[in-house]
């Protein structure tokens, strides 16, 4: 990155809401529970619905154990997330499918899900290659937006909710519209501040077009240090800028010989939620 710029929406700013169909993915774990509170704090404060999906794997080689298995699972999710319980915009659906990613990202798809919400364990890329990993699969396949984090917390950081700062990450100025076209739409419903971090090479072949995108959406700009390495670059603009959150666009600069960013590489590295695009 070398530049990172800055625009303010007050509170006259009227933008049509974005968020009205959150879905989380859950395993009963303590992560998918933290994901799913945090989904649901963020539903009250877009007036959207939240419908936590739990995919159990069938039982291998019996199959006639399905039905009690898909019995015992909606009894676990009845009793998940007990503050919740009596919430009519807080749904509730079990599915028993081998394929759990490809059955997130199906529901998501048939059912309109504007955002999917779901925490991982952020590991590596060997143990992720043994292991599989959900979020992975569905960060890089899914055709709405993503919310994601690795970080660890007992109780949920405010800035998550209420962030003062959002840093959008963008290569080029079509990368930077498509961005800054979404983020402008949320950050006022968080009354937060918006920022975008530019790539070297797009301000070197595109200054006038990033401009042009700077001028629509008022923003300024600032010079940040880059590092070769495109996570650890975003790491330390959400640290220097205390951001809240990171929303980049999946599709971005290629990056460590790869033909696109991988958006689990920067999930596993920065200390906000990530949202990709």
């Amino acid at each position: 990155m070398s530049a990172i710029s800055q625009c303010a929406f007050g509170p006259e700013t009227e933008v049509e809401p974005l968020l009205s169909n959150i879905l989380v993915p859950v395993d009963f774990s303590e992560r998918s529970a933290g994901a799913a509170r945090f989904a649901v704090q963020l539903a009250r404060n877009t007036h959207a619905r939240v419908t936590l999906l739990h995919v159990e794997r069938p039982p291998e080689g019996n199959l006639f154990r399905m039905a009690e298995v898909a019995r015992s699972v909606e009894q676990r999710m009845a009793a998940f997330l007990p503050e919740s319980a009596g919430n009519p915009s807080v749904q509730r659906i079990v599915r028993v499918h081998p394929d759990v990613a490809g059955t997130i990202l199906c529901y998501g798809e048939e059912n309109g899900a504007d955002l999917i919400a779901l925490r991982t364990h952020g590991y590596g890329a060997i143990r992720r290659a043994l292991q599989g990993s959900v979020t992975a699969n569905v960060l890089r396949n899914a055709t709405c937006p993503v919310w994601a984090t690795a970080q660890e917390f007992s109780t949920m950081p405010t800035s998550w909710l209420n962030p003062e700062r959002i840093l959008c990450a963008a290569s080029t100025a079509s990368e930077g519209d498509r961005v800054l076209a979404w983020a402008s739409r949320l950050a006022p419903q968080l009354t937060a501040q918006l920022c975008i971090a530019w790539s070297r090479k797009g301000l070197r072949e595109g200054p006038e077009q990033i401009d042009r995108v700077q001028r629509k959406f008022r923003i300024y700009a600032e010079t940040v240090v880059e590092r070769e390495n495109v996570p650890e670059t975003l790491r330390d603009a959400v640290m220097r800028l205390r951001a809240g959150l990171l929303i980049l666009d999946k599709n971005s600069w290629p990056a460590q010989g790869l033909s696109r960013l991988n958006p689990y590489e920067v999930v596993r590295h920065v200390s906000c939620p990530v949202i990709s695009l």
